[in-house]
């Protein structure tokens, strides 16, 4: 297979980050922790200790389980903690570190790294203002960012200016969530995570479509993690709604289903069922491979999932492997 390309992978936190934001931090702020309970949380200090502390420090070990995989390279984008409760101008310092630690990976194997970093959206123009550092100064290719900005969500016109920057720029807007804002009944069994982060995904994509983003920019290159949540694979109920609910005609005058064809996923859906119907309802050109890397919701065999996947063709297959990251990261030759 051509150049197999990962879009959904994280970096270790920045060296600093934990001293800066010590004691500034509420529990509530942490979604993913707060709405989990103790033998999850357990779980994650476990893996943290056994598992991802290595895989995220170690860029051999980084490689080696990147060749393991069969991809040629990752799209690194920080952990997918965001600091958006921060005071703007801590979220700022916050994300250049951030931002600086991708590019210095990147640096180190230009050959397999491409980055996306990170920018204070509790501020659109100091948002803004990063996002044109990270790609102009350090050559990352676009922004990790969450489902939901700390109350507020992706499609509020307050973030019309970071839109309107992102499309100007070519920049890859990567929605990836980290737990679910109101999560009192996901706590037990891991909801929160194999629950929650496909409804948030869910809910952002919907609040991006009826608020009519997607139609005022369409040349966004939006990616949603984990195989664009929920949405794809149950959209006819928007749909109709649409057709009967004027109020969800105000910003938009076609199907929601539609603004689909728009956007970009993942293919961490683990089935090759799932893949074949992300490949239905948006087409074989906006599916990316995906791994998680390193965690343990993650797909281990990402390649074979794809060549597992019925009905593709090898175009299809060349595509969803890496092709469409090439395309949409600029990597082509």
């Amino acid at each position: 297979m051509p150049q197999v390309i990962d879009i959904h992978c994280h970096a270790a936190p920045a060296p600093g980050i934990a001293q800066l934001i010590e004691g500034k931090m509420r529990p509530e702020d942490d979604a993913a922790s707060f709405f989990m309970s103790e033998d999850s949380r357990a779980q994650n200090r476990k893996l943290g200790r056994e598992e991802y502390g290595l895989a995220l420090a170690s860029l051999d070990e980084r490689l080696s389980r990147m060749d393991r995989a069969r991809v040629d390279l990752q799209a690194v984008s920080p952990s997918p903690q965001q600091f958006y409760w921060a005071e703007p101008q801590l979220g700022q310092t916050l994300s250049r570190l951030q931002n600086e630690h991708v590019a210095e990976m990147v640096a180190a194997k230009p050959d397999r790294f491409a980055g996306l970093g990170s920018v204070p959206l509790q501020d659109t123009r100091l948002a803004v203002e990063e996002l044109d550092h990270l790609m102009g100064r350090l050559g990352l290719r676009g922004v990790q960012i969450s489902t939901y900005v700390d109350g507020t969500e992706l499609g509020d016109s307050r973030l019309e200016g970071f839109w309107e920057a992102t499309e100007g720029l070519g920049a890859v807007v990567f929605i990836h969530p980290l737990g679910f804002s109101h999560g009192e009944r996901l706590r037990a069994f891991y909801l929160n995570n194999s629950v929650a982060h496909p409804l948030e995904s869910t809910l952002a994509l919907s609040s991006l479509i009826f608020n009519g983003v997607l139609h005022r920019h369409p040349g966004l290159k939006i990616v949603v993690a984990h195989g664009g949540g929920y949405l794809p694979f149950h959209p006819s109920r928007l749909d109709h709604a649409w057709e009967v609910r004027p109020e969800c005609r105000v910003q938009i005058d076609r199907r929601p289903s539609s603004y689909l064809k728009q956007i970009f996923v993942d293919t961490v859906v683990y089935t090759p069922e799932s893949v074949s119907q992300l490949v239905a309802m948006i087409g074989a050109d906006h599916v990316l491979l995906g791994t998680d890397y390193p965690f343990d919701m993650g797909e281990a065999d990402p390649v074979g999932l794809v060549e597992r996947t019925p009905g593709l063709s090898a175009e299809d297959r060349t595509l969803i492997a890496g092709g469409n990251a090439a395309r949409l990261l600029g990597l082509e030759a």
